[in-house]
């Protein structure tokens, strides 16, 4: 995978390199000409793209959306507090939501209790209070490597078991059973298998839906989700993104992973939704 990082103008980003996905200025020709072709690309290419200095409207964001690819549309029949093209992710105290709410979000894959198809997430950053580094920070996992480098014993179990869900928060997830439903724990996409999952929630924090190995006794399932958990967190397949005003993220959810930490502060984003013509 490449990686190159710059800033405004050409000046060098002041991130740090991650060990995957690829860092551009809004300023960088692929970004300036919209050639949405290519930013898609360099997308799957990396796992993930992060543009700095972006300058969006609400409207822009909407267009910039409908012209990466095909948006994901939700309504209110499908999400309680739904939205059509973006969500507004605004750390809401309010404490029916967890989704939009201000707990951490353990790693995912966007689609996966609403058994739908989602291609590309994408995040835009309009407000951020400069927090501590790691704080109110999105969560990226490069599980491509994570699962090449993943050990059988732990693996094999998800794959002949499958995993089960039940979703907790009932505001948001409104047409999933009142009951543990199944979803195939892996999925084949042209570039190989990979982890088709949302990760439990952390026991001290609130859930918006609870996971278990099908089939498993619930310590063995406990202890196989800490394993896994454990093993896609690994330095090499883990890139803590924290947010700067005009930060615009993209990942590939079919290989990549994503979650976020506990928000403390002030954070807003836009998160959209795409999928891509030839993308499976």
């Amino acid at each position: 995978m490449t990686t190159h990082s710059s800033g405004p103008t050409g000046t060098r980003s002041s991130r740090r390199a991650p060990a995957f996905g690829t860092i551009c200025a809004a300023a960088d020709p692929m970004f300036r000409e919209r050639r949405y072709a290519d930013i898609a690309e360099a997308t799957r290419a990396s796992g993930f793209l992060l543009v700095e200095d972006v300058r969006f409207t609400d409207q822009q964001c909407e267009e910039f959306c409908s012209s990466l690819g095909r948006p994901v549309v939700y309504d209110d029949k499908s999400i309680g507090y739904g939205y059509e093209m973006l969500l507004t992710l605004d750390g809401s105290s309010d404490p029916t939501r967890v989704v939009s709410g201000q707990g951490p979000m353990p790693l995912h894959s966007d689609g996966v209790l609403f058994k739908n198809r989602v291609d590309v997430v994408f995040f835009y950053c309009l407000e951020s209070d400069g927090s501590a580094p790691g704080d109110s920070a999105t969560i990226v996992c490069d599980q491509r490597s994570a699962v090449a480098r993943m050990p059988r014993d732990l693996i094999e179990p998800l794959v002949e078991h499958g995993l089960e869900y039940y979703t907790v928060e009932r505001g948001f997830f409104t047409v999933q059973p009142d009951a543990w439903f199944p979803v195939p724990a892996t999925l084949t996409f042209p570039e190989g298998t990979a982890l088709n999952v949302a990760l439990p929630f952390a026991d001290d924090a609130p859930a918006a839906w609870r996971t278990r190995v099908a089939g498993m006794p619930e310590p063995e399932s406990r202890n196989l989700l800490a394993r896994l958990d454990g093993h896609l967190r690994r330095d090499p397949f883990l890139y803590a993104h924290d947010w700067r005003v005009g930060d615009l993220l993209l990942i590939d959810n079919r290989l990549m992973l994503h979650g976020r930490t506990a928000i403390r502060g002030c954070r807003r984003l836009l998160n959209g939704q795409v999928n891509v013509d030839g993308w499976r």
